[in-house]
């Protein structure tokens, strides 16, 4: 629940004819037709009004409320925005764009350093994973807690 009453809600539409629409405070949707999922901000008025449009225009439809999402996923999501993460920052501006980066892991986001050894052997096996470690600018980040430098 926001401070205005408003609460998070992912609307999944499908079929039914095509259509637009913004609500105050969230970003526009276009519905083709097809399949359109959009996460918006809602007061109870306002999820009223939606479901009027929707239903005028023949769609199937779900309203989900951000309530429905589970302890775990909350969590994660919550990780995932940033949110009370406070002064964390990534061991280098390329950590992101890295495909061992994982936010999720408590300490570094370094799949290397931090996941299991098994999950880390599966993915290691891959072109793209050995790559991403002989360009790593921080190899300590992961060599220091037991991983390998590898060589090309």
């Amino acid at each position: 629940m926001f401070g205005d009453g408003a609460s998070l809600y992912r609307l999944w539409v499908r079929k039914g004819e095509p259509f637009a629409f913004q609500v105050s405070g969230n970003p526009p949707v276009k519905h083709d037709g097809g399949n359109t999922v959009a996460h918006l901000t809602l007061t109870d008025e306002q999820a009223e009004d939606l479901a009027c449009v929707v239903i005028e225009k023949g769609c199937e439809w779900d309203l989900i409320p951000h309530e429905r999402q589970t302890a775990e996923q909350s969590e994660e999501r919550q990780i995932l925005l940033g949110v009370q993460q406070g002064d964390r920052v990534w061991p280098s501006a390329t950590c992101p764009t890295c495909a061992w980066f994982d936010p999720l892991l408590s300490d570094d986001p370094c799949g290397k350093a931090g996941w299991v050894p098994e999950m880390v052997a599966s993915f290691g096996d891959g072109s793209v994973a050995k790559t991403a470690l002989t360009e790593c600018p921080v190899p300590h980040v992961w060599s220091d807690r037991g991983g390998e430098v590898e060589s090309g």
